[in-house]
């Protein structure tokens, strides 16, 4: 089986939250335009439902705060220490 996505042409410029709108928005239409699904078909669509719920930065909220946290607490510039 074959699935062809059309893409724009400014694709690879696209942030990533818009490129997996994309193609999960062609893949859901896809899906609704046939009336007889197939199982590669259905995996298709899950794995575009999968992006779309997905959060990029899932999890990582506590560790970019004590790593910004630590940062802060560590940073001198050059001359402070010169005195």
């Amino acid at each position: 089986m074959q699935i062809t996505i059309d893409l724009p042409n400014n694709f690879n410029q696209l942030p990533k939250p818009q490129k997996i709108k994309i193609v999960s928005d062609q893949i859901e239409t896809m899906e609704s335009s046939q009336g007889n699904i197939e199982v590669a078909e259905n995996k298709w669509k899950d794995f575009a439902r999968q992006l779309r719920n997905k959060s990029i930065l899932s999890g990582a909220g506590n560790y970019i705060l004590d790593q910004s946290k630590e940062f802060r607490e560590d940073f001198a510039f050059k001359h402070d220490s010169e005195s």
